[in-house]
């Protein structure tokens, strides 16, 4: 296949026919044959050499420069090694720490960190007790350049490096030094654990003297207020025996209560019995009614016994447990249920013996003496009721008064003493967790407990550390290449920043939004997510600039690597918030299925190819072009418009796609190549448009992007500005 394709071509039919069809007045047909040749199109821009051919050039510019600068490097190297190109031999010990809080929840000192040991492994007065003890030459000073001290990963362990040409020398330094370490930290250890004991025995003993005032003026306001014992106790008692009086008051009641009705009864059987005197055929039928009911009766007292032994039982087994483990509500509920129980089998067994006599005194109306018996139980009935009425009511409502006013009493002294008794409780608990905290830290005395161990003794290798002079050589060596260079660099390297908003002031372009592609499609699957105010304030603006239904913008990337599907994908969806249905028509090639965003859906992939029936002529149904996205009312199409827009039938369908495009959408984001002036069958996208957008990002060729803005500038369509689109990458 041919790399050079014509595109429009000087009287060509196939151009002209489709300009009229069209109806384009700006679409311009070239007066020359215009090919598609990338390689052409690149060389023809301006070539930038590269950073490392910039950097030789200025070097061989100083050559004798760089040979002075090497012949003094030489010579350095060469000092260097005579004056440190000594074997040094190398004895490493390490140390670990364990701080106290692993053995002891609560510590009562602060436990020293792995930093704090290595400042104490630095401290001068360390050096000079390890030269002091060793006697070695020379200052505690010099010594501090041999020391090295470092923390491991683990961050429990510590390295005591020590770099001397006398290896036995190297070797004690090392174990002496980790010796006094291990020593002062134990010693500090201990003083401070001392001191903090001392201070929390203090406060012990403080906080016990202040319960014990604290209770013997508890003790003194309940001996003036004749209460002897516990207070809650009292209380308890007290209530308890107001509850058993009122109890009894209220089944006393409930006796009274029924006694009017016996009366009643009694009377009415009187009545009748002397009635009855008269027939005796009634006289049995009567007998054999009490009979009946003396059977319902008993049958009730049965099922009564059955819940009066649940209701003791149950009684029993509350009074077994210890005071306190079951509310009081719930005892007072058992007492209640065991009265009721007590008071129904009671009240029961005495209707029996009422129906009893009823049936031996209507079998005594046949001996003429029907009315004895129920006069007596007539007259015992309204003695109970004089007598409860009298007596015994009035004398529980006294007692329960008493019961109540004592209960008063008690309570207003224990809301007297409660802040007395809660400031004792606070103060036993204050002694219980000091003495707690105290045993705990005491067995941190034991020399077990220690933070800090040695974990290796010092030892050294079998080789010297330092003793390959080429390496010395090769470094400073190096170091003086590296000087020389940093020296070239900032003397005569100029420094160019490359980035998308330096080219869009080279280019006079206004920077409309920063869109950063690390954080893609914010807007599309979470409306709330934190977008650039940039981007909100351009599809604001695309919506009052374009009001007009089927407004196109088109959306040039600078470079073919810029992928903006993302960017044109945020404005599409804050577009379609207020202006309506919204389409992004992409018309750069399909590189693969996995290039498509997710936002756009799965029939993103397909609808390319209906679109390329459409334009081919296959189908004749424009409304299959558009395949909706995951964003509501935003649509999505594709297409590679170069190939069918260089004939007539391609570019008559595609502008009844385009006249399909306005009437179905508010407005239609066009995704255009990549910036090519040379591509003559990509700039009719200029003839279409209402608005061009130029997507930078600072790795674009110059000479290509500021011929293709001059393009625009020179076509119909507004060139509005630029969007920097930042990709976290850049030049050198």
């Amino acid at each position: 296949m041919p790399s050079e394709l014509p595109i429009a071509t000087t009287g060509s039919t196939t151009t002209q026919v489709a300009a009229r069809l069209n109806g384009w007045s700006n679409y311009r047909v070239n007066t020359q044959t215009v090919y598609v040749n990338n390689a052409q199109a690149a060389t023809s821009a301006e070539v930038q050499p590269s950073f490392l051919q910039i950097l030789m050039r200025l070097v061989l510019k100083r050559q004798k420069l760089f040979i002075a600068w090497c012949v003094v490097s030489a010579a350095l190297a060469a000092a260097v090694i005579v004056a440190f190109g000594k074997p040094v031999w190398r004895a490493e010990g390490k140390l670990r720490h364990e701080p106290s809080y692993r053995k002891v929840f609560r510590s009562l000192t602060t436990p020293a960190n792995i930093q704090s040991v290595l400042q104490m492994m630095k401290d001068p007065d360390m050096l000079e007790q390890v030269h002091s003890d060793l006697h070695l030459p020379g200052t505690p000073a010099g010594l501090k350049n041999l020391v090295k001290t470092e923390v491991l990963k683990s961050n429990e362990e510590l390295t005591v490096t020590v770099d001397n040409p006398n290896k036995d020398e190297a070797l004690a330094i090392s174990n002496r030094m980790m010796e006094i370490a291990v020593l002062k930290n134990e010693k500090q250890r201990l003083a401070e654990l001392e001191q903090a004991l001392g201070a929390k025995q203090r406060e012990k003993d403080r906080v016990t003297q202040e319960r014990r005032e604290l209770m013997l003026r508890y003790n003194a306001e309940l001996r003036k207020n004749n209460v002897n014992g516990d207070l809650k106790l009292k209380i308890e008692d007290v209530d308890k025996e107001k509850s058993g009086a009122k109890t009894k008051l209220d089944d006393n009641q409930r006796i009274l209560e029924s006694l009017p009705q016996q009366i009643k009864e009694i009377e009415s059987s009187i009545e009748r019995l002397t009635e009855q005197a008269k027939n005796s055929p009634q006289q049995r039928q009567a007998i054999q009614q009490i009979e009946a009911l003396i059977a319902e009766k008993r049958a009730l007292l049965e099922i009564n016994k059955v819940r009066l032994i649940s209701a003791t039982q149950d009684l029993e087994t509350l009074k077994k447990l210890p005071k306190g483990a079951v509310p009081l509500s719930e005892f007072r509920a058992a007492e209640k249920e065991f009265t009721e129980a007590d008071n129904t089998v009671k009240f029961t067994k005495q209707l029996l013996d009422r129906l009893e006599k009823d049936r031996e005194k209507q079998l005594d109306l046949t001996d003429n003496n029907v009315l004895a018996n129920p006069r007596a139980e007539l007259l015992r009935l309204k003695n109970q009721q004089k007598t409860l009425q009298d007596n015994e009511i009035p004398g529980l409502k006294k007692k329960i008064d008493e019961f109540q006013r004592e209960s008063d009493r008690l309570n207003k002294l224990k809301d007297t003493l409660f802040p007395l008794e809660s400031e004792i409780e606070t103060k036993q608990r204050t002694i219980d967790d000091l003495e707690k905290l105290i045993s705990e830290n005491q067995n941190l005395k034991d020399p077990s407990s220690q933070e800090l161990k040695i974990a290796k003794a010092a030892d050294v290798g079998k080789q010297p550390v330092s003793s390959n002079y080429p390496k010395l050589a090769a470094g400073v060596f190096a170091a003086m290449m590296l000087l020389f260079l940093g020296f070239v660099v900032a003397k005569d390297l100029p420094r160019y920043s490359l980035s998308g908003e330096v080219t869009a002031r080279r280019l006079s372009l206004p920077v409309l939004a920063n869109y950063d592609e690390a954080a893609p499609n914010m807007a599309i699957f979470d409306g709330s997510a934190p977008v650039s105010t940039a981007v909100r304030s351009l599809a604001e603006q695309l919506r009052i600039r374009f009001p007009e239904r089927g407004s196109i913008i088109l959306f040039t990337p600078s470079v073919p690597t810029l992928k903006i599907e993302s960017l044109v994908g945020d404005l599409a969806c804050f577009v379609s918030q207020t202006a309506g249905k919204v389409l992004v028509f992409d018309s750069r090639p399909l590189l693969n299925a996995n290039s498509i965003p997710a936002w756009i859906g799965h029939d993103g992939i397909e609808v390319g190819q209906r679109v390329e029936d459409f334009l081919e002529g296959k189908t004749d149904k424009p409304a299959t072009c558009f395949a909706p996205t995951q964003v509501s009312k935003v649509e999505y199409s594709r297409a590679q418009l170069s190939s069918y827009v260089n004939n007539m039938i391609g570019m008559y369908r595609f502008h009844r796609l385009v006249e399909e495009m306005r009437e179905r959408f508010a407005m239609i984001l066009l995704i255009a190549p990549a910036v090519n002036p040379e591509l003559g069958d990509e700039n009719y996208l200029q003839s279409l448009v209402d608005g061009s957008i130029l997507v930078l990002d600072g790795q674009e060729n110059p000479v290509r992007t500021h011929n293709y803005v001059d393009m625009l500038r020179a076509s119909d369509a507004p060139l509005m500005g630029s969007i920097v689109f930042e990709r976290r990458s850049g030049g050198w």
